[in-house]
């Protein structure tokens, strides 16, 4: 081999391994830009809620009071909670090749909160009991990784930014009305 062709192969092995070390974090390539995350993750949260309310119109029209008297809006219903659940794992896809870690794995767990209810009960039954808290705990955990991981709120190092202050008081107030109501209420 020449010593110019090893050198130029060096060289671009080099900047190979920089331009791919700029792209990775946490282990993983990030290729999309923040505003391609923010749509597929808010895709991905749509889709996991028509899922949810799909199966559970589809669980409440599935009940034979229901089924003998309204027997097409039950399959209006199947029909519509299929291209959901269709749509749901096309988005599912498009999520785990697109987001981060911590979104990744919290919309792991909101896909399987959405798709947990159980069809042969209706969703006020024991057997479905804590399905809803289930999946809007999930939605809520999923919501908190991805606003982490867009970086709207100004993160504790940027003390410079106007907004900074004002942002980090009104959300920290918020955290704390929200825990009161919430030991208020348990």
């Amino acid at each position: 081999m020449e010593p110019m062709s090893a050198l130029t192969a060096a060289a671009g092995r080099a900047a190979g391994t920089a331009a791919m070390r700029a792209f990775q974090r946490d282990g993983r390539i990030r290729l999309g830009g923040r505003e391609e995350r923010r749509i597929v993750y808010g895709h991905f949260q749509l889709c996991a809620f028509r899922v949810y309310s799909g199966r559970s119109d589809l669980a409440r029209a599935s009940r034979w009071p229901y089924m003998v008297t309204f027997w097409i809006p039950a399959s209006f219903a199947l029909r519509r909670t299929t291209l959901a659940q269709r749509e749901l794992d096309e988005a599912f896809a498009e999520l785990t090749l697109a987001g981060n870690t911590d979104p990744v794995a919290a919309g792991t767990r909101l896909f399987h909160a959405a798709i947990g209810m159980n069809l042969d009960y209706d969703p006020d039954h024991s057997k479905n009991a804590g399905v809803q808290r289930k999946f809007l705990n999930a939605r809520d955990e999923f919501v908190e990784a991805a606003r982490q991981d867009l970086w709207y709120l100004p993160q504790w190092w940027q003390v410079w930014r106007p907004a900074w202050w004002g942002v980090r008081w009104r959300s920290l107030k918020g955290q704390r009305r929200a825990k009161r109501e919430h030991k208020s209420g348990s």
